[in-house]
C-alpha cells in the first residue's frame, strides 16, 4: 500500500513540475525557425534518454508508466523494443480518438521520433552511463 501511495503521489507531483515547466518555457522561448525546432527536439530527446538512464539505474520509486516500461524492457531484453511496446500503447489510444474526432493535432514527427528513438537512446546511454552501487556497510564487515 505504501509504494502505491508513493507512485500516485510522486506521479501527481510530477506531473505539476511538468506543467510548471512547460508554462515557464513557453514565456522564456520557443524557437521560431524549423531548424532551430528540429535541433531543439533532438537536443531535448537525448537529454530524456540520458535523465531515463540515470533514473532507472538509481532504482528509485518509479511512476507507474516507468515500472510498465521496465518490465516490457526485462522481457525482451532490450530498452529498444520495450519502449516501442510501452509507448505504442497511449499512442494507439490517441489514434484511435483522433480517428473518431476526425481531428488531427499533437502527433508530429516529434512525438514519432520520441516513440521510436528513446529506447535506442536509452539502451545507447546505459552503456556509457554507468552509476556505482553503494554497496551497504553490513555487507562490507
Amino acid at each position: 500500500m505504501s509504494v502505491i501511495l508513493k507512485s500516485v503521489s510522486l506521479a501527481f507531483v510530477f506531473g505539476l513540475f511538468i506543467d510548471v515547466f512547460v508554462h515557464l518555457h513557453h514565456l522564456i522561448y520557443v524557437p521560431e525557425s524549423m531548424l532551430f525546432r528540429i535541433l531543439y527536439m533532438l537536443i531535448g530527446i537525448n537529454f530524456v534518454a540520458i535523465a531515463v538512464c540515470i533514473y532507472f539505474q538509481l532504482d528509485s520509486v518509479y511512476l507507474p508508466f516507468d515500472y510498465l516500461l521496465q518490465a516490457f524492457a526485462k522481457l525482451k531484453q532490450s530498452y529498444t523494443v520495450g519502449t516501442i511496446f510501452c509507448m505504442s500503447i497511449p499512442l494507439s489510444i490517441s489514434i484511435l480518438i483522433i480517428l473518431m474526432q476526425h481531428h488531427l493535432k499533437g502527433i508530429g514527427i516529434g512525438t514519432l521520433l520520441f516513440v521510436f528513438g528513446i529506447g535506442y537512446l536509452i539502451d545507447h546511454y546505459n552503456k556509457r552511463i554507468i552509476l556505482k552501487k553503494v554497496q551497504n556497510l553490513d555487507s562490507q564487515m
